[in-house]
């Protein structure tokens, strides 16, 4: 394929160190404007804490802890295991647990500056690091990548030869150990979720484990973070920008944080000049996009973005810290003198573990998704989970309310209520699914009310088809959206319409500060208008039966622009509408198919 020649915008090592330092916070100066599921005192040592992964790393990398850039975090750390302090850190409870998943940014601090950062400390502030890390182990902790935190705090406090808990590591990498599912990927808490947690926890840590620590209590370290990568590097299009799928987008381009680790092997873990491309392609989009903003504020491209979660703090972004791990390699390493070199993608690449199917182009890179979605009650959960489709052009949207369509998030989804409710629902609870190499199928369920089959089948970087078999026990009404376009008005902007079909597009005239994507535009198109078109496909890849079981029994649908309300995009707080295809059904068995056409336009 052929990939973006357009330069870096960071490309050297002195580039990232000057922007890692002027996204450096304040560690005492933690606002009190923005609530999470745990007290306020938390969220300060939170705030002040996640930098020190890009704080440690400079230090690492050549940087004085007396530099005026990085001191005030060493201050912080001091003043915090200072009995009596006003600032000292609490100890990890079960009431207070969020403490522990915290700390494990100061056992890297132990593993890779191990004597450096000791000294910074009196005896009295050693002794009270010890005691308080070693607190942590006897909080019990919920499965997932929690446990991970403890493993890499053992190993630090192990290499310092300062007192840790053998137990109570191995149990920890006992439990990472089943937390394992092949091809390089880990659940993280549930088989149902495996985004990019995996990268930035998992094999982050594994990878920090192995390069630092003094043996590596995580299993098969290198082979499984080489085989993640290959998978993980499709989840980035030509111009690094990252398929926003899952929870904590907030934490922003934490989402490179694998390659930055990676990084730090040498090319164990993939070509130096691949990994180098796609971390400071992907740091450079960040760069470019939203600047030194980026990160001061709960969100995504801007403040308030709808990607919270109930432990979101004013401090949540700083988890993209992570992404400067690459910072400990000094000035004069290898590392820094490769050319970069794009890695060579096949158009469809197939994920078995997560069960999606991602489709690669020179402007356009999407997802469809086959098992994955969210049990727990988490904020706009059948959106960052439920979703037909993710593109990296168009982000997605998150519902306002249930009630009425121009509420509820309709785009890259099918959307039921029972006729006459106004009440809408998505793909939520998968009961059953099937990952091929030419597409993807899913079973699932609205309540008690519908059993639906949905065959999601790629076409190319800017067409996928989707079918569905619905049968209902009530009448339902169905609506079918297509990508979200960012400020589109029917005023001022184009909007093409025939029987079963319809395509809106932006116009230069209605920008609001987007200077991107204003050529951006996105249609849907019912069967019943391209069944031919259809049908052909279909037989290609294998689901000639479908065709045969569902001929002459197609649903016609008609074709409509939703409307959706302002700062319900994540990368636009733009209104934006919905190309989509809507119909009312009697209670029985039917069956929809549709063609959704994407082109995110010029690329920026």
């Amino acid at each position: 394929m052929k990939m973006d020649s357009r330069r870096y915008s960071l490309s050297t090592r002195e580039d990232l160190v000057t922007w890692a330092c002027d996204l450096l916070p304040d560690p005492f100066s933690c606002p009190e404007n923005v609530g999470a599921s745990f007290r306020a005192p938390i969220r300060g040592f939170e705030w002040a804490s996640r930098p020190l992964w890009a704080v440690f790393s400079l230090v690492k990398g050549g940087m004085s802890p007396d530099d005026s850039r990085v001191h005030p975090f060493f201050d912080y750390i001091a003043r915090g295991l200072t009995p009596g302090n006003p600032d000292a850190f609490e100890d990890p409870t079960l009431e207070t647990r969020q403490i522990v998943f915290e700390q494990v940014v100061y056992g890297y601090g132990l593993l890779c500056l191990g004597d450096k950062l000791l000294d910074c400390l009196t005896p009295e502030q050693q002794d009270r690091l010890v005691s308080w890390l070693n607190a942590a182990n006897a909080v019990e902790l919920p499965w997932g990548s929690w446990y991970l935190a403890r493993v890499l705090v053992n190993c630090g406090l192990r290499k310092c030869g300062l007192a840790y808990d053998a137990d109570r590591l191995a149990a920890d990498a006992a439990a990472v150990e089943n937390m394992y599912v092949g091809n390089g990927w880990y659940e993280d808490g549930t088989p149902f979720q495996l985004d990019t947690y995996v990268g930035s926890a998992f094999h982050l840590i594994s990878l920090l484990l192995e390069r630092y620590a003094l043996s590596n209590p995580l299993a098969n370290c290198i082979e499984r973070a080489r085989d993640f990568a290959l998978d993980y590097r499709y989840w980035f299009d030509v111009r690094g920008c990252a398929l926003p799928f899952g929870r904590s987008l907030t934490y922003r381009f934490s989402q490179a944080a694998f390659w930055s680790a990676a990084a730090l092997m040498g090319g164990e873990v993939a070509p130096t000049a691949e990994v180098k491309d796609l971390l400071l392609r992907h740091l450079s989009w960040w760069h470019d996009h939203v600047g030194v903003d980026c990160l001061s504020s709960v969100g995504y491209r801007y403040p308030g973005a709808p990607v919270r979660e109930d432990y979101s703090s004013p401090g949540a972004s700083f988890w993209a810290f992570r992404a400067f791990l690459v910072l400990a390699l000094p000035k004069d390493d290898s590392f820094w003198k490769v050319e970069p070199r794009a890695a060579k993608l096949d158009k469809l690449h197939v994920e078995e573990e997560p069960a999606v199917l991602i489709q690669s182009g020179e402007r356009h890179t999407y997802m469809l998704s086959a098992k994955q979605y969210c049990a727990s009650g988490i904020i706009g959960r059948y959106s960052k989970y439920g979703k037909l489709c993710y593109s990296t052009a168009f982000g997605w949207n998150a519902s306002v309310d249930g009630t009425g369509i121009g509420n509820f998030a309709v785009d890259s989804a099918l959307a039921l209520s029972v006729a006459g409710t106004d009440q809408f629902a998505s793909r939520g609870r998968i009961e059953g699914y099937e990952i091929h190499d030419k597409y993807a199928y899913s079973l699932w369920t609205y309540g008690t009310i519908a059993r639906v089959e949905t065959w999601l089948i790629p076409v190319d970087e800017f067409r996928h088809i989707r079918i569905h078999h619905i049968e209902s026990s009530l009448p339902l009404e169905t609506y079918e959206g297509g990508f979200p376009v960012y400020g589109w008005s029917s005023k001022f902007d184009c909007v093409d319409r025939e029987v079963g079909s319809i395509r809106l597009k932006r116009s230069p005239s209605a920008l609001i500060g987007e200077a991107d994507n204003y050529r951006q535009e996105a249609g849907i198109e019912d069967i019943s208008a391209c069944r031919d078109a259809i049908e052909h496909k279909l037989k290609q890849v294998g689901l000639g039966a479908v065709v045969k079981e569902f001929a002459n029994e197609w649903d016609e649908r008609e074709a409509t622009a939703v409307r959706q309300n302002p700062a319900t995009n994540i990368y636009s707080w733009e209104q934006n509408a919905v190309p989509a295809l809507k119909t009312k059904q009697v209670a029985t068995s039917f069956h929809l198919g549709c063609l959704v056409y994407g082109d995110p336009g010029e690329l920026h």
